[in-house]
This record gives structure tokens, C-alpha cells and sequence, in this order.
């Protein structure tokens, strides 16, 4: 960060929490098990980061470090709405008792966050008509909710 007032986020210690619900296979597991070891590395040793996975993915995320924990989430097995209420409703709610900053890698914030948030786009396939023009009219679909979502959020 830079600007006035950005010395306050490198000096103190923090907790990050890591949006990690959208991690199930591939390219987000594969994000989140690179990420998470080097910011332990590049941080001064100072921030703690609270991942918010889905069980079966858990595992896999856990670099083993003391600095990283894990809460245990109600999105188990849920998609859609129940999806929607645990990462809009109830991660925020958590976020303000808990939390200093919050990582969503996953092209999608947490809209009405309570505390500052760091938003990741790793998956462009919504914004490339070429790539939406290969799939069938659901999977297109899916790609132009994808794709206003993901504006919302960087918004």
C-alpha cells in the first residue's frame, strides 16, 4: 500500500483473512498453496492469516506455519444462495470481530466488507468473449454472472 496514512498497515501486526470458499480444485487450490507460503515469507513475520476453505480443501491449503489457522465454515456442500449468505452475510460478520484485512482471490469481494479488502482477479475466462463464445448458452450464461460479479466487486 502507499499513500497517507499506509505506514499504519506495515507497522503494526495484523490478521488477514483469506476468502477461501471458492477453492475447490485446480487454479484456486493452486493460488492459495503458493500464496499463502509467500506471504509468510515476504511479511516481516508479523501478520497471522485465518483461511476460510471448505473442508475436503483444507489439506491442501495448510502450509503447516503457526501464523495460519483455519475457521471452520457452514458452506460445506452448499452452492448458489447458501454460497452467497456464507460469504456476503456471514464472513463479514466475522470479519468485523476478527479481522484487520480481508483477501478474496477469487474474482468476487465480499460486497458490504467491514474492513478493507484486497480483491484477486486469477480468473479472466468471464471478461474474454472468445473464450465464452466456445461454450454452450448455459455456460454462457454462468461467464456473463461471472463476469458482473466480478465487476461489482472491483468496483
Amino acid at each position: 500500500m502507499s499513500g497517507p496514512g499506509s505506514d499504519i498497515y506495515l507497522a503494526r501486526p495484523m490478521n488477514v483473512l483469506v476468502n477461501a470458499t471458492s477453492a475447490r480444485l485446480g487454479g484456486g487450490i493452486t493460488v492459495l498453496r503458493n500464496l499463502l507460503p509467500a506471504l509468510l515469507r515476504e511479511d516481516g513475520g508479523k501478520h497471522r492469516y485465518t483461511v476460510t476453505p471448505r473442508d475436503e480443501v483444507r489439506g491442501q491449503l495448510d502450509p503447516g506455519h503457526e501464523r495460519v489457522s483455519f475457521w471452520s465454515s457452514s458452506i460445506q456442500g452448499k452452492t448458489g444462495p447458501g454460497r452467497f449468505f456464507w460469504e456476503q452475510i456471514e464472513l463479514p460478520l466475522r470479519a468485523a470481530s476478527q479481522g484487520d484485512v480481508l483477501l478474496s482471490p477469487a474474482n468476487m469481494a465480499v460486497l458490504g466488507s467491514p474492513v478493507p479488502q484486497v480483491l484477486i482477479f486469477q480468473n479472466m475466462a468471464p471478461f474474454d468473449r472468445d473464450v465464452i463464445a466456445r461454450y454452450p448458452s448455459a455456460g454462457r450464461m454462468r461467464f456473463h454472472v461471472l463476469r458482473d460479479i466480478g465487476t461489482l466487486s472491483a468496483k
